[in-house]
This record gives structure tokens, C-alpha cells and sequence, in this order.
């Protein structure tokens, strides 16, 4: 038996115990790729630094800025490599946990999926279309492992 639920930016379908995520447009600024080059980028100038060959001045003023403009930007890089899921298909049995947040304008409200491989994956439903109630109570997981915060 197939449900569909609309998101805020496409909808989410789900059957044979198997959710389906499905996007309606994605701008490349949201994809994971542009957001993995934009934080990597840092790295990769600091290292292109270190290795050309400037006047000591230039090259030290440079090495500190790429170096605190990297240091700024690792640990979002690491959430968007190891923690952040990107499937559009998810497996019921593959969620150890759900968390409810709802944004600070009280327009949206983001579900945490939490999978057993220690990423996470974020869908985010409009709250004025209580989507996210009814996705919630379709989800056919064992109260132990649901929690809703």
C-alpha cells in the first residue's frame, strides 16, 4: 500500500515498508555536492598555498587566512561527509530514531530521521498542512525506538 506525504520541497512516499523521497527541485546550492565543494574549498586553497611559492610575507598572510577560513569550515565539512544522509530511499528498518523540531518562525517543521548507521536525514514539512502529524503515526516502528522531542 503506497501513502504519499507532501513536504516543502516535494513529497515522501511510503511502500512496502520503504520510504521514497522525492524532491519536486533542488537548486544547486542545495545539493550535497555544492555544499561539500563550498566547505572543502578552504582545504584545498591552504593546501595550494603551502606548496606554491610566494614571497615569506605573502606567503604566511596567506596561510593564516585559508588557515582560520578552514578551521572555521571542518566541522560542517565532517557533519556533510559522515553524518549527513543523502539517500532518497530509506528502508523502515534502517531507523534507530525520529526527533521533532520546529524552526524558529513556526512555519516548518523539520523530522529527524536518525539511521542505524549514524547519519541523519532531514525531511522538512510545512506545519500548516500537518503533514508531519500524519507521517509520524504512518510510521510502522516500535515505540522503543521512536522518540519525539
Amino acid at each position: 500500500m503506497k501513502k504519499k506525504f507532501i513536504t516543502s520541497k516535494g513529497s515522501i512516499e511510503l511502500e512496502y515498508n520503504v520510504l521514497f523521497i522525492k524532491n519536486r527541485k533542488v537548486y544547486f546550492q542545495e545539493t550535497g555536492f555544492a555544499r561539500i565543494t563550498w566547505n572543502g574549498l578552504p582545504v584545498v586553497l591552504l593546501i595550494l598555498v603551502f606548496f606554491m611559492s610566494y614571497e615569506p610575507f605573502r606567503f604566511y598572510t596567506h596561510l593564516v587566512l585559508y588557515g582560520i577560513w578552514t578551521i572555521d569550515r571542518l566541522p560542517s565539512l565532517y557533519k556533510l561527509i559522515f553524518k549527513t544522509s543523502f539517500s532518497k530511499r530509506i528502508p523502515l528498518e534502517n531507523i534507530a530514531a525520529v526527533e521533532v523540531k520546529e524552526d524558529a518562525n513556526g512555519l516548518e517543521t523539520q523530522v529527524l530521521l536518525f539511521l542505524k548507521n549514524k547519519r541523519v536525514r532531514t525531511v522538512t514539512f510545512r506545519k500548516l498542512e500537518n503533514q508531519y502529524e500524519a507521517f509520524l503515526s504512518n510510521l510502522p516502528l516500535q515505540s522503543s525506538i521512536v522518540g519525539l522531542a
